[in-house]
């Protein structure tokens, strides 16, 4: 239990660090500190072993720590430095040393302490030492310093370095010249015989390359130089803002935060480009949320005075509502006739007013849709639809891609779901569909006959939907049979929902007619998601062709580790093509079912392995199968990802990376979950 306490102040301590406050840092840490020195020597080695940790430290074997102590003395030390604690600082991080001497993180802290403190002689032995004992440790123990700390003291070592031989060159020099104290005669002062009566300067004539040079060649130069910068020589005078202007072209990409004068300006900026080139226009702009007062405002100011087109428009907003976000762009002809991807990140106050038919009418060349709400309750009740799309004809799009995501439910869902009804027009050429986060149980959408509505799409997210289970999916696509060209398949579904126990049996679905539209499937994702095991092996049987690369069914509840080593068995004979096999927090993770993954791993063509969050996962039984794997790849995996896996020693991560059996390795111990909103959230509860 004390365990926990250690490890949940430690996570406190590094979140109240990262917000700044650091005086509540200080305090959990040094908590955690006092309690993991409350344990008993016998207490120590029991839980040092647990975690693949040699009992005793290795460089005094009289000694004993807890296995956090050398990482909250690293995070309070830290911390002392941003308090401009200096001598408590440097205090912790002798003390590191002593708890570790192999690990360098100790003589990097206090090396950097002694710098800020001015003693360079004394950082330079610290780091002389680190490396020695790195030397030591790699001799005795076999034990590797990890890369990135021995580059950090060579690199520490080499400025401190230099920096006492600059100081060792300027003080002889100051010794020479209190030395020689001759007096020098000055040059007279010569004349140019060009110009009689006129002295000749003594020093090199200075240049302003913008206003002598060929506007080619300051084409050339601008064009290595990002438009930030450019616009800051655009304002450096009147002269240089005239040449700059007559270059319109090198103004590509834009990043604007939500200032309204910065805004300003920035208008006035690209209006007087698009008056000395009418066909002016731009790759990207993107705009964040800056000033959250000034926010809307600036942003409504950009969609209405914008005068020129943009492929590219991305906006992020924490209070300006999507509804007048749209409506703004649908009003500015030059934006919306040139916009080809739009990403819109806004909170949605009034679901019935976000007229995507309009959006989708009026910006007829954009074939990249991402929209990310927020959606608000409104403190009245608002009824009604002001957009029903059954009163207007709905146009063909040419969208390609279209990314819904919601980050809370609502009864404003409706609004969104009911484009859907219309996809077999507004989706015609869809490819890409991602959807999350949305209540499907809302309006009549939850039949999912409008997935089959598009013919062209190739992969298809549904994460963390209400009211679409996935045997519906299967059952609608192929009784349909449509899409027949979906190469990506991703279905997660949200956490803590009902149990499902719908069996393969009773979904009728034929062999044949699953090859039909799912034999051109490449990576098939079902995390999260309750599954009749059998149905996984018919979706996998078709593409025995076999082009599934990569799978993951991770936190699957209905996929056991320990009952279905059979339906183990037969699922991993059925990729022979698999380069990604991703098994995070596997259900009821046993020894055998790693073992049935040993023996089928030869028929795969892995390069990169997730067995994040599997706590019993042990460091030999890793090397097991990585052993097995290199017996058929002798360049080993490109990546390994084990964070979380707590009983997989540091030096069992050091053999592996050091013995080729994967280049490399991803190991956070620390890392206990990922609460994330997205297409590449990960959730572990």
């Amino acid at each position: 239990m004390s365990e926990d306490i250690i490890d949940r102040s430690l996570e406190l301590g590094i979140q109240c660090f990262q917000g700044e406050d650091y005086k509540g840092a200080a305090e959990l840490f040094s908590k955690s500190l006092q309690l993991a020195r409350s344990y008993t020597d016998r207490s120590l080695e029991g839980i040092r072993e647990k975690v693949g940790l040699p009992k005793r430290c290795l460089h005094d074997p009289s000694r004993v720590y807890h296995p956090r102590y050398l990482v909250l003395l690293d995070n309070r030390a830290a911390t002392w430095e941003k308090l401009n604690k200096l001598d408590r600082a440097l205090a912790d991080a002798a003390y590191m040393i002593t708890v570790d001497a192999y690990n360098l993180k100790g003589y990097i802290r206090r090396g950097k302490v002694l710098q800020k403190l001015g003693r360079y002689e004394e950082a330079l032995q610290v780091y002389e030492n680190g490396l020695k004992q790195a030397g030591e440790a790699e001799k005795t123990h076999a034990i590797h310093a990890p890369q990135k700390f021995l580059d950090i003291v060579y690199r520490q070592r080499s400025t401190i370095k230099e920096l006492l031989q600059s100081r060792a060159r300027s003080s002889r020099s100051l010794t020479q010249q209190t030395v020689a104290k001759e007096p020098k005669l000055k040059r007279p002062a010569t004349i140019d015989s060009l110009m009689p009566g006129k002295k000749r300067s003594s020093s090199k004539a200075k240049i302003d390359y913008i206003a002598t040079l060929p506007v080619e060649i300051i084409e050339r130069i601008m064009a290595n130089m990002d438009t930030r910068s450019i616009i800051r020589c655009y304002s450096v005078c009147k002269l240089w803002k005239y040449r700059l202007e007559r270059l319109p072209h090198l103004y590509q990409e834009f990043r604007l935060s939500c200032c309204y004068k910065n805004m300003l300006g920035y208008v006035n900026f690209v209006g007087a480009l698009a008056s000395r080139t009418a066909e002016y226009s731009c790759r990207s702009i993107q705009c964040v949320s800056g000033n959250v007062q000034e926010e809307e405002k600036s942003i409504i100011l950009l969609l209405s005075r914008l005068m020129i087109g943009t492929r590219q428009l991305a906006l992020m907003a924490k209070k300006c509502k999507a509804e007048r976000i749209i409506q703004h762009i649908c009003e500015n002809k030059k934006l919306r006739n040139g916009v080809q991807r739009l990403s819109i990140t806004a909170p949605v106050h009034f679901g019935h007013k976000l007229n995507l038919h309009e959006l989708y009418t009026r910006t007829t060349s954009m074939t990249h849709l991402e929209l990310v709400l927020n959606f608000h309750t409104p403190s009245e009740h608002v009824g009604g639809h002001l957009f029903p799309w059954q009163d207007h004809a709905v146009a063909e799009t040419n969208l390609e891609s279209f990314t819904l995501m919601a980050r809370n439910y609502s009864v404003h869902h409706v609004n969104v779901i009911e484009q859907f009804e219309y996809s077999s027009v507004l989706f015609k050429r869809l490819k890409k569909l991602c959807i999350t986060g949305i209540d499907f149980r809302l309006g009549d959408r939850n039949n999912l006959k409008w997935i089959s509505d598009m013919p062209n799409l190739q992969e298809l997210w549904l994460e963390r939907n209400t009211g679409i289970e996935f045997h519906e999916l299967i059952t609608q696509i192929v009784q349909v049979g449509a899409p027949k060209t979906l190469r990506h398949l991703t279905f997660r579904e949200p956490p803590n929902r009902h149990f499902d126990r719908m069996d393969q049996s009773q979904l009728g679905l034929g062999e044949e007619a699953l090859r039909e539209v799912f034999q051109s499937l490449e990576s098939l994702d079902l995390m999260n998601t309750r599954f009749d095991p059998q149905l996984l092996l018919l979706l996998l049987q078709p593409a025995c062709e076999n082009r599934i690369a990569r799978l993951n069914i991770g936190n699957c509840p209905r996929l056991s580790f320990a009952r279905d080593l059979e339906i183990l068995t037969l699922i991993f004979q059925q990729l022979p093509a698999l380069t990604d096999l991703l098994l995070p927090n596997v259900m009821e993770y046993t020894r055998q079912g790693m073992e049935v993954l040993r023996k089928n791993i030869k028929g795969m063509k892995l390069k990169r392995l997730d067995l994040s969050f599997i706590p019993s996962l042990k460091g030999y039984e890793l090397l097991d199968l990585l052993k097995e794997l290199k017996g058929i790849n002798p360049l080993g995996l490109e990546t390994l990802t084990i964070n979380g896996c707590t009983a997989v020693a540091p030096q069992t991560v050091d053999y592996i990376t050091r013995n080729g059996y994967a280049q490399k390795v991803m190991c956070a111990y620390e890392r206990t979950q990922w609460e994330h909103l997205g297409i590449n959230s990960f959730w572990y509860r």
